[in-house]
C-alpha cells in the first residue's frame, strides 16, 4: 500500500507550502541579465582530460537572459501534464490559463522506463531489478520512472509527501520546487521552446557560471562563488558527502548539507554575484551544444552537453562540480539527477 498524504490544504500552510529558508518560491520563473563580455572558457590544465576541458580559448559571448534556477517540477508540470498539479499550489499562484493545452509526453516515458540511483529505492523495487549499468551498477532500470514519478509509479509523486520512515524525502515538503529530473535533451529543448525560450550555449553557461563580466574574465575561478568548496565551513552546493557510492552523510549531525538526492532550487544562496542558484551541484543541466569527439561511435544517437555536476558528483568519483567540467549524454536519456534552465537571447 502506497502510505502517501497530500500536503493540507489550509491558509496557514500556505507560506510552508510556497517558500523554502524563508525565500517566496513563486519566482521560479525569474531570469537573470547577463551583459555580455570576451572570457577565457576552459582550462590550460584540464582536471579531467578524456571530458575535453581544454585547452583554454577566448570566447565572445552577446548579452543574454539565463534562468536564476534550474526548471521546477511546478514548471515543468504547466508543460506535461498541467491536471497532475495538486490543488494546493493554486495557494502559491499557480494559474490554469498559463499551462500548455495539450499534454506532453517525455522520452522516458515513451520508453516506459529511466535509471534511478538505487539509494532512491525500496528494498523490494532493488530486488526486483536484474540489470544494471556494468561501469556504474549505482544506476538501475526503473520500469514506470519519470519526472512525475521520479522512482516509479508505485513510490511518491513529486507532488507528495511520503509518510514511510525509510523514504528520503521525508522533509514535510512535496518536491514541487525541487529541480525536475528525468529529462533528456530533447524534452528540454521543447520545454525552453514552448517558454518561448532556448537551451544556453554551453560557452553562455560557463561564462554565467563564472559570473559574467562581475568576474575575472581572464582568471575563472573553481567553483561559482571562488576557489574552496566551503569557504566558512558553509555548503554552497548539493553534492554528495561521504565515501560514494556506499555512505552518504547528508545528515546535518554530520556536517552535511541536509539533502540526500535533490534539493529545493532555492535552498542554497546564489553562488555567484549574478544572483544563480545551483549551477554547480544539485542536477546537471543540459546545455545546447553537440558533443563533439574524434572517439565519438554512436552516430545513431546523437549526444550533447550537460555542465555542473549533481548531488552525486564527489571529488573521488566525479569531480565535475566545477565551472569548466562537463560530461555527455545521448539526447534521448534521462536520469534522476539530470535537470536543465532555459536562457533567451538579450536586447
Amino acid at each position: 500500500t502506497k502510505l502517501t498524504k497530500k500536503i493540507p490544504s489550509v491558509e496557514n500552510e500556505s507560506a510552508q507550502i510556497c517558500q523554502i529558508n524563508g525565500q517566496d518560491l513563486n519566482s521560479y520563473d525569474d531570469m537573470v541579465f547577463i551583459e555580455g563580455g570576451v572570457f577565457k572558457m576552459g582550462l590550460d590544465r584540464p582536471i579531467i582530460s578524456e571530458d575535453l576541458e581544454g585547452p583554454s580559448k577566448m570566447i565572445a559571448v552577446g548579452s543574454f537572459y539565463l534562468d536564476q534556477t534550474a526548471v521546477t517540477n511546478l514548471e515543468f508540470a504547466l508543460f506535461a501534464d498541467p491536471h497532475s498539479i495538486s490543488e494546493e499550489f493554486r495557494q502559491c499562484g499557480f494559474k490554469r490559463e498559463t499551462a500548455a493545452l495539450k499534454k506532453y509526453v517525455t522520452d522516458s516515458e515513451k520508453y516506459g522506463w529511466s535509471f534511478v540511483f538505487n539509494d532512491m529505492l525500496t528494498k523490494e523495487q532493488d530486488e526486483k531489478i536484474q540489470q544494471q549499468v556494468a561501469a556504474a551498477p549505482w544506476w538501475l532500470p526503473v520500469e514506470g520512472s519519470y519526472w512525475l514519478f521520479p522512482e516509479g509509479k508505485e513510490r511518491p509523486s513529486v507532488f507528495e509527501v511520503s509518510d514511510e520512515i525509510v523514504d528520503p524525502f521525508k522533509v514535510n515538503q512535496s518536491r514541487a520546487y525541487h529541480p525536475v529530473v528525468h529529462v533528456s535533451w530533447n524534452d528540454a529543448n521543447a520545454f525552453c521552446k514552448w517558454k518561448g525560450k532556448r537551451l544556453p550555449t554551453e560557452a553562455e553557461w560557463e561564462y554565467a557560471a563564472g559570473g559574467g563580466n562581475k568576474a575575472d574574465l581572464f582568471h575563472r575561478n573553481v567553483y561559482p562563488w571562488g576557489n574552496e568548496l566551503m569557504p566558512n565551513n558553509e555548503h554552497r552546493a548539493n553534492i554528495w558527502q561521504g565515501k560514494f557510492p556506499l555512505e552518504n552523510t547528508f545528515q546535518k549531525n554530520s556536517k552535511g548539507d541536509g539533502y540526500p538526492f535533490t534539493s529545493p532550487v532555492k535552498a542554497f544562496p546564489p553562488q555567484n554575484e549574478l544572483g544563480l542558484h545551483d549551477m554547480v551541484g544539485n542536477t546537471w543541466e543540459w546545455v545546447a551544444d553537440d558533443w563533439t569527439s574524434a572517439s565519438k561511435s554512436r552516430e545513431s544517437y546523437p549526444e550533447k552537453v550537460k555542465k555542473g555536476g549533481s548531488f552525486l558528483c564527489h571529488e573521488s568519483y566525479c569531480f565535475r562540480y566545477r565551472i569548466a567540467a562537463r560530461t555527455k549524454t545521448d539526447i534521448e536519456s534521462g536520469t534522476s539527477n539530470q535537470g536543465f534552465r532555459c536562457a533567451k537571447d538579450g536586447p
